[in-house]
């Protein structure tokens, strides 16, 4: 079973709801564009990530521009909570903890909570536009990546497909792509610049999106 991490990002815009099906992409492109990003420890099935983004997304669009990080991490593990039916909240205050570097040359820091962790850049002097952190850390092992997720959008406009199928599609059209995590890295980047949206069914961007609360087909 696919298990994606739902999280935030904070950037010049507001807060953005998202899941991904391959973290280390996520901290990737968002280093130099996101202020912030609040995720939940645990990863939840596909299915069960898209349903709670699309309910996080719908309170931060009726909350307005009134969302402070605590706020919204509250939010989020409510929105996890009740899709997944627990009626009960542990009342113990969660321990804080701080450490550094998730990812080799990727400048967050990480502070753990109750409901998952906070990520910020480790330093506000840092560039904050240009290039996306794979190009400009690594961009050697960053271009395959890049073509990757070109390949996986053009390969699945017009479709909408379980993620199996997709897998398969991406492999025969670039055996590099064999591996399961590296389709569902080259389909979460895809995802990220809008040319897949990634749900039980993998479909192209613009699609119908599944009702609220459907389950994950893998």
């Amino acid at each position: 079973m696919v298990r994606a991490v739902v999280y935030a990002a904070r950037t010049g815009q507001g807060w953005e709801a998202r899941y991904s099906v391959a973290w280390e992409v996520d901290t990737a492109y968002w280093d130099g564009k996101a202020a912030e990003l609040i995720r939940l420890r645990e990863p939840l099935p596909l299915g069960l990530a898209e349903a709670v983004c699309g309910r996080l997304k719908e309170a931060i669009r009726a909350g307005g521009g009134g969302w402070t990080a605590e706020r919204l991490a509250g939010e989020l593990r409510r929105t996890a909570e009740l899709a997944w039916g627990l009626a009960e909240k542990s009342e113990t205050p969660g321990q804080r903890v701080r450490y550094s570097a998730v990812q080799p040359k990727l400048h967050w820091e990480v502070e753990e909570h109750r409901f998952g962790e906070r990520m910020v850049p480790v330093s506000a002097k840092r560039e904050v536009q240009g290039p996306s952190c794979c190009q400009r850390d690594k961009p050697a092992e960053a271009e395959p990546l890049e073509q990757a997720a070109r390949l996986a959008a053009d390969c699945m406009r017009g479709r909408s497909l379980l993620r199996e199928e997709a897998a398969a599609m991406l492999a025969e059209a670039a055996p590099a792509l064999a591996s399961g995590a590296a389709a569902l890295r080259a389909l979460q980047l895809a995802a990220l610049r809008c040319g897949v949206r990634l749900a039980a069914a993998i479909a192209p961007a613009g699609a119908a999106m599944a009702p609220i609360g459907a389950e994950a087909a893998d």
